[in-house]
């Protein structure tokens, strides 16, 4: 028992250790002049999580009593294009997948489109807590995702 103990200990921390390799953890300035935390994928540079946003509904004249599923989705739109430049992802690329509120805290999350075309596994979401507060945004997205132009020839 105790050896099949230790053998999923040390591939729980050879996982660890690979998820770790597998990301690059940058900082930069977000459009609201606060310090961000990237983490991007190693392969694909896409923004996996974006931490410390430090930004509130406030920001867009809101609070949480002002948010309902009548203006959620135009809420979101805004928040994601605020961070288009971080995450190479902005709406005109996704589609609201799901805005639902449990427990006072709103989750939002969009699917990557292509040419109207879905990406498969992609996700962009973010959560907006019960004060308002957004703090983290992130997913598994291709920001630089192409198809080779197709004409169909006789």
């Amino acid at each position: 028992m105790k050896t099949h103990i230790l053998y999923a200990l040390c591939l729980v921390l050879m996982v660890n250790q690979l998820i770790a390799q597998s990301r690059i953890t940058e900082k930069a300035r977000d459009a609201f002049g606060s310090e961000v935390i990237i983490e991007r994928d190693r392969v694909t540079a896409a923004a996996t999580r974006v931490h410390n946003l430090g930004v509130s509904l406030a920001v867009y004249g809101l609070t949480m009593q002002g948010v309902d599923r009548s203006n959620i989705a135009s809420i979101a739109t805004r928040i994601v294009n605020d961070y288009t430049e971080i995450t190479g992802m902005a709406t005109r690329d996704l589609v609201l997948q799901e805005a639902e509120t449990r427990h006072g805290v709103w989750l939002v999350s969009y699917l990557q489109t292509y040419r109207d075309i879905p990406v498969w596994r992609t996700e962009l979401g973010f959560t907006i807590e019960n004060t308002g507060a957004i703090h983290t945004l992130g997913g598994k997205t291709y920001p630089t995702v192409s198809l080779p132009s197709i004409i169909p020839q006789l």
